[in-house]
C-alpha cells in the first residue's frame, strides 16, 4: 500500500494552494468514482464534456455497476489503486470509514468553509453525519436532498366520481380520512357494480405491518416534550401511540385497509396494486408521481391523481401540521483521497454544480443536447429523458424542483411543485439523526423487540386489545428499553449542546 500522508502536512500544503484553477492553467485530471450502473450515453457524455470546459478538468471516470459497487469500493481500497473522488453510498460505508481513520480521506474542516455553494446547499445534520470517526473531523462532503413529510397519493377521479373535495393545501383530519377511505370502499369509486375496491395499502419491507398515519397523532420520532428528550411512542405518560394503534385497528376491523397489506413486502407490489385500481391510496413522494399517471393511464384511461400532504386528528391542527424524518438529508458521501494532487480543485468542482451557472445543467442535463430555452422557457429534447447522469452528482438541499421535470404538462408540473413544497415545509428532522444506542447488540433486547413488532400488528388486525399496548411497552423497558432511553436521551443532549 502506498505511503499515506500525514493529514497535518496535507493541510498545510493546501493552505498555499488556489481554491480554483485558473483557466489558463492545463486542465487538472481526477479520477472519480460513481455507481452510476451503465455506460454513459449521448446525454452523458455531453454532461460530462461540458463539466470539463466549465471546471477546466479532465475527468478520468470509473463506473462500476451499481449491484457491484460496495464490491468495488472494498476492491479499489485492497488494490490500493484509490479514485480521488469517490462517491460513497452512505456514511457507515466500512471503506469510508477504515479509509478515515488510515488517512486515505482528507479531513476537510478547513476547506470546506471556501466553498460557499457547497456550505449553502448542504445540510447542516448531513455535515455532523460527515463526522463520521466522532472526532471532530468532516471526512466527507454530504450530497444532500431535500429532506420531506410525504404525504399520500390518491386517485382523484374516485374522489370526482364519489363528490369528495380535498382542500387547496391537501390537509384532512383523522375523521375525514375514514370517511374517504369508506366511501371508496362502500361507494363503487370506479362504476363497475361491484364492491372490489381497497381504501389504503402499505408494504411490509419483509417484515411486519406498521401502524399508519403516525404524524396525525404527533408521533414524530425524537423530540423535546417538556424539557425532556423522548420518542412519544415509548413514553408511559403520553397516550400518542395508543390513539395511533386504535385508528389502525379501527380502520382494520371496518375493511378500509387493504387485506393483503400484511403480504406485501415491496412498495412495487403496492404501487402495482394502486395504479391497477385495486385500492384508492397509498404512501407516496410527490415526485414520483409523474410514473404513477402514464402507468394507470394504460390500465384505465380515467385514472387521475389527487395528493394528501398531512392527516391530523383535530381541525385546528391543519394550520400547524408537522411530519418528520430520521434521515439528515444526505443521500451519499464525496470522499477525496488524500493522494489527490489538487483537493481544492476538486471541492470547487463540487461547488460548480449547485453554483447558479451549473444548477440547471445538474438538474436537466446538458444546455443545447437534452433541453434548450425557446421564448425564455427551458424545453424538453428528445434526449432529455435518457438524463440520468447530472441528476447523480448532486441535488440541492433546499430546492424541490429538482423533483418535477420540465416535460410535464403545465398544470402538472405546477401541483407537483406545490406538493413537494409544503412537504418540505412541513418536515421536522428529529433529534436522533439515526443514532444507534449501545443495547442494540443485546439479543434479549433484540428479541424483544421482534415479538414486540409482531403484538403491534396482532392489535391493528383485532387478535389483541389496544389496551394491551401498556403491558407490552413495560415489557419493553424491561428488556433493555431503560437502556434504550437513557443513552438516546445522552446522546441528544450532547448534540444539542446540554
Amino acid at each position: 500500500m502506498k505511503k499515506i500522508l500525514s493529514l497535518v502536512l496535507v493541510l498545510a500544503m493546501l493552505a498555499s494552494l488556489p481554491v480554483a484553477l485558473a483557466a489558463d492553467e492545463e486542465p487538472y485530471e481526477f479520477s472519480l468514482m460513481i455507481n452510476f450502473g451503465a455506460d454513459l450515453d449521448d446525454a452523458g457524455k455531453a454532461y460530462i464534456a461540458m463539466l470539463e470546459e466549465a471546471c477546466n478538468v479532465k475527468l478520468d471516470l470509473r463506473t462500476p455497476a451499481g449491484s457491484a459497487y460496495a464490491e468495488s469500493l472494498q476492491m479499489m481500497i485492497a488494490s490500493g489503486d484509490y479514485a480521488d473522488l469517490v462517491l460513497f453510498p452512505d456514511a457507515k460505508q466500512v471503506t469510508l470509514r477504515d479509509g478515515a481513520a488510515n488517512g486515505l480521506y482528507l479531513a476537510l474542516n478547513d476547506l470546506l468553509p471556501n466553498y460557499p455553494n457547497i456550505m449553502k446547499y448542504t445540510h447542516a445534520a448531513a455535515i455532523e453525519e460527515a463526522k463520521i470517526l466522532k472526532d471532530g473531523n468532516i471526512y466527507a462532503v454530504p450530497r444532500c436532498t431535500v429532506t420531506r413529510a410525504d404525504g399520500f397519493a390518491i386517485r382523484q377521479d374516485w374522489l370526482d366520481a364519489l363528490n369528495i373535495t380535498i382542500p387547496e393545501n391537501g390537509r384532512i383530519t383523522t375523521d375525514e380520512l375514514y370517511n374517504i377511505l369508506y366511501a371508496i370502499v362502500n361507494s363503487d369509486p370506479d362504476g363497475n357494480g361491484k364492491k372490489d375496491t381497497y381504501g389504503y395499502s402499505a408494504y411490509t419491507n419483509g417484515g411486519d405491518i406498521t401502524p399508519q398515519f403516525q404524524w396525525a397523532f404527533g408521533l414524530l420520532g425524537w423530540q423535546e416534550y417538556d424539557g425532556e428528550y423522548m420518542d412519544l411512542m415509548y413514553s408511559k405518560d403520553h397516550d400518542n401511540f395508543k390513539r395511533c394503534l386504535a385508528f389502525n385497528a379501527k380502520l382494520w376491523a371496518d375493511g378500509l385497509f387493504d387485506p393483503d397489506w400484511p403480504t406485501i413486502q415491496t412498495s412495487s407490489v403496492m404501487l402495482d396494486r394502486f395504479r391497477s385500481g385495486v385500492v384508492g391510496m397509498v404512501g407516496r413522494f410527490a415526485g414520483h408521481m409523474i410514473q404513477d399517471l402514464p402507468l394507470g393511464q394504460a390500465i384505465d384511461p380515467d385514472f387521475d391523481l389527487g395528493y394528501i400532504t398531512g392527516i391530523v386528528e383535530k381541525e385546528e391542527d391543519k394550520d400547524s401540521y408537522k411530519g418528520a424524518n430520521w434521515a439528515t438529508g444526505s443521500w451519499g458521501f464525496w470522499g477525496i483521497s488524500s493522494f489527490a494532487e489538487h483537493p481544492e480543485k476538486i471541492l470547487a468542482f463540487l461547488d460548480y454544480l449547485l453554483s447558479d451557472e451549473g444548477w440547471n445543467s445538474t438538474k436537466w442535463g446538458p444546455e443545447g443536447v437534452t433541453w434548450k430555452m425557446v421564448d425564455g422557457v427551458p424545453t424538453p429534447t428528445e434526449l432529455y429523458n435518457t438524463n440520468f447522469v447530472s441528476r447523480n452528482f448532486a441535488r440541492r438541499s433546499t430546492d424541490a424542483s429538482f423533483f418535477v421535470h420540465i416535460n410535464m404538462e403545465p398544470d402538472f408540473y405546477e401541483a407537483t411543485l406545490n406538493r413537494l413544497q409544503i412537504c418540505v415545509d412541513q418536515n421536522s428532522l428529529t433529534l436522533d439523526m439515526g443514532y444507534q444506542p449501545d443495547v442494540l447488540q443485546d439479543p434479549i433486547y433484540l428479541d424483544y423487540v421482534k415479538y414486540m413488532k409482531v403484538e403491534i400488528a396482532k392489535i391493528i388486525t383485532g387478535a389483541r386489545p389496544v389496551d394491551d399496548w401498556d403491558e407490552i411497552l413495560d415489557g419493553w423497558y424491561e428488556a433493555g428499553g431503560d437502556e434504550y432511553v437513557a443513552e438516546m436521551q445522552e446522546y441528544i443532549a450532547s448534540q444539542q449542546g446540554k
